[in-house]
């Protein structure tokens, strides 16, 4: 499937449109008729793209995505700490990493047989056996992961799969019976081969999965510790709404390397003015910062940054791309 007809998939993903003259800014609710040609008048400035020819074009039509109960599957229906959030196209907006994990997380309730007839390819046997094993065991969210592959593929390509699904598996350890970290996926799992991979996909150019590049703080005072760590926090949540970064933190809680700095909606003394853009810690926390550190991973020395549950970024203090 080409490019431009992956724009138009119906209801569950957004493109941006700022290319077009609509009033619905990216929803797939556009007119059919009045969508040619404006499309037409964005093609004809692409490189390297043919002129748009009035006499020749088609029209594709898609039917709605729609949940087993009917209603409309909006591009915002996504899961657990995700909420309202849009699932768009553009690695620009959203990472692959991103776009898997808000696939994977579909609540149980909008899988049907039917979306994945319409956004895979999948044989109508392999359809039956994925729903069957969805009814048997819906926690390994089998069907959810089959869409997140195949769709992940489609849009972003091959490496942005391998890539989504190494940061899952670093991420969100599924052996809990080990008791096993992130970190210790990294240092005690992963096959050269793998590392290698994850080194590159965490280049700034490549922009497949979260990370951020920071160099360490220069000292552990206080004030040091709080502009390095008031920088990370700033960057892991740039794209969150209105309310501060300080205060967004604190209410979902801030882990690095397992070393808990601040626990959920926990308004403890080494954070003062929670409502402020600036994030002021005092000695308990560079200790525990300090400790954080010392355990990042030898091999690739990475950090693990994690924000609540759900969000999680690398945290990479040395140019591992270069090495």
């Amino acid at each position: 499937m080409c490019t431009s007809c992956c724009l138009f998939f119906t209801g569950l993903f957004e493109f941006d449109s700022s290319d077009l003259d609509s009033e619905q800014n990216g929803n797939i609710r556009i007119e059919t008729m009045p969508l040619i040609p404006q499309c037409s008048q964005v093609f004809v400035h692409w490189p390297n793209s043919p002129r748009y020819n009035p006499g020749q074009h088609c029209r594709l039509t898609v039917p709605l995505l729609t949940t087993p109960d009917g209603k409309k599957f909006g591009k915002s229906e996504t899961g657990t700490g995700t909420r309202n959030a849009p699932i768009w196209l553009s690695k620009d907006k959203l990472t692959p990493y991103a776009f898997y994990q808000r696939i994977l997380n579909l609540p149980d309730q909008l899988i049907s047989s039917r979306l994945l007839r319409q956004l895979t390819f999948f044989s109508s046997d392999e359809i039956q056996s994925l729903m069957k094993t969805h009814e048997n065991t819906p926690d390994t969210r089998p069907v959810q992961r089959a869409l997140a592959r195949e769709l992940t593929l489609l849009v972003h390509g091959a490496s942005a799969l391998h890539a989504s699904e190494l940061a899952t598996r670093i991420f969100f350890p599924r052996n809990k019976s080990t008791e096993q970290t992130s970190l210790g996926i990294i240092s005690e799992e992963l096959t050269q081969q793998e590392c290698d991979c994850l080194r590159a996909y965490l280049a700034p150019t490549v922009k497949l999965v979260p990370v951020i590049h920071s160099q360490l703080p220069v000292d552990w005072s206080t004030e040091s510790v709080s502009r390095w760590l008031g920088c990370l926090l700033q960057t892991a949540t740039s794209a969150e709404t209105e309310s501060s970064y300080v205060t967004n933190c604190l209410r979902k809680g801030v882990t690095m390397n397992d070393v808990v700095l601040f626990k959920p909606n926990n308004r403890m003394k080494s954070v003062q003015h929670p409502s402020d853009d600036h994030l002021t810690v005092d000695l308990t926390v560079c200790q525990l910062l300090q400790e954080a550190v010392g355990r990042c991973e030898a091999r690739l020395g990475l950090n693990i940054l994690k924000l609540g549950k759900h969000e999680h970024w690398f945290v990479a203090t040395k140019r591992l791309w270069d090495t």
